[in-house]
């Protein structure tokens, strides 16, 4: 049995001592969740005890006996996904840290959680656009929407159709500075890709993409996030997507850097620069925008 140990590498397990780590989570989840948006039967709280339902083994370990071993070994089932692994071993820790001093890990401005905006791998794109475009919501449409046109969620979500118009004949969705970050006017070159996720027109003041609610014409501000979460529980964020793009332009693409920063709506050159720029480059940032269809969602 040693010899086998010792040629498959088989993690030793602890003996059994003690509260095991699944009641210590509980424990856990009991004093830190109410403190965090949405309280304990919150989204926050339901994806923290999802993600570790999927190690059922581990969480009936005496939390006394886990090292750093047993904590790898369960930490593989997320050897595909370095940011989730990554959080968990996280997670592990925090709750190791409760159970042997009481504190919870401290979220307090002071001291905040660090977010980022995880961006999936430009080879992955394809993939989800096509899980997308089998669910055929208005969610789901919005989203591919939102990728395509590596704009933020709020652009999408705020977006109506008097905003959709044409420049030099060519079909363009022209932002108001008043909805942009930077406050100034912001024109996407559309693709055929995304004309078709709009579907049929409606009136100047309709939301591009409406609520589900009689009372609500516009989709709620977590609406993205929820639909990635479907396929992607926990290892990026729309907002991304972004940087997803920027990275393909710059890796797998000829275009220059500084179309995919106008694309971005990114300050581009210096400040004397920008005031003296009397064009966006529109026409140039076409057929950029018409590569990233072609390669996120292929022809329509």
């Amino acid at each position: 049995m040693e010899l086998i140990r010792a040629r498959w590498s088989i993690p030793r397990l602890p003996s059994p001592r003690g509260k095991s780590f699944g009641e210590w989570l509980s424990e856990y989840l009991a004093e830190a969740s109410p403190h965090w948006r949405g309280g304990v039967i919150g989204q926050e709280a339901t994806h923290y005890r999802q993600s570790f339902d999927k190690i059922p083994d581990f969480l009936k370990l005496p939390i006394a006996g886990i090292d750093e071993h047993a904590k790898n070994a369960a930490l593989k089932v997320w050897d595909a996904f370095p940011v989730t692994r990554r959080k968990m071993g996280i997670r592990i820790d925090a709750i190791r840290k409760f159970a042997a001093t009481g504190k919870i890990r401290s979220r307090s401005k002071s001291a905040p959680e660090v977010q980022h905006h995880e961006a999936m791998p430009a080879a992955g794109v394809p993939k989800l656009m096509a899980e997308l475009s089998a669910l055929g919501t208005v969610d789901a449409r919005a989203l591919q929407w939102t990728i395509l046109s590596a704009a933020r969620t709020e652009e999408t979500l705020g977006g109506t159709w008097k905003e959709i118009t044409e420049v030099d004949g060519l079909p363009t969705w022209v932002i108001p500075g008043s909805r942009m970050k930077a406050s100034k006017t912001h024109r996407v070159p559309l693709t055929p890709q995304m004309v078709a996720l709009l579907g049929e027109r409606r009136g100047p003041d309709d939301y591009l993409f409406r609520g589900h609610l009689k009372r609500e014409n516009r989709l709620g501000a977590e609406t993205l996030r929820k639909v990635l979460r479907e396929f992607y529980p926990d290892d990026y964020t729309v907002h991304g997507f972004r940087s997803t793009f920027r990275d393909w332009v710059g890796e797998a693409t000829d275009f220059d850097r500084t179309l995919a920063e106008w694309s971005l709506a990114h300050a581009v050159g210096s400040k004397l620069e920008r005031d003296y720029a009397r064009s966006d480059l529109l026409s140039k940032r076409r057929p950029l925008m018409a590569a990233w269809a072609s390669f996120a969602i292929g022809a329509r």
